[in-house]
């Protein structure tokens, strides 16, 4: 489990319960429903950031030289698999 899962989960309980306890008629399917929509917002907003944000622009590594021919969906896979298994690799460290 990604270690954001708790976190996601326990403000997005905070969030749910503040709605329906200043909410006019307070339900158990609001409640959910507003759990279920924060949850999956902040999901996608963390994945995002895991996944572009962060590697991208905030990571210490992301300054690191690395071979040509990267891409962003497939990295080396394409190079690798079309050349050979470790032809790629042997040409990279030259």
């Amino acid at each position: 489990m990604p270690p954001a899962i708790p976190t996601i989960t326990i403000s997005s309980s905070l969030g749910a319960a503040a709605v329906v306890f200043t909410a006019g008629e307070p339900t158990k399917a609001l409640g959910l429903e507003v759990f279920a929509v924060l949850w999956a917002a902040q999901f996608v907003t963390w994945g995002f950031w895991y996944m572009f944000i962060y590697p991208f622009f905030i990571s210490p590594l992301r300054k690191l030289p690395t071979p040509r021919g990267w891409r962003l969906v497939t990295g080396h896979t394409i190079d690798a698999i079309s050349r050979g298994l470790g032809v790629a690799a042997r040409d990279w460290q030259v």
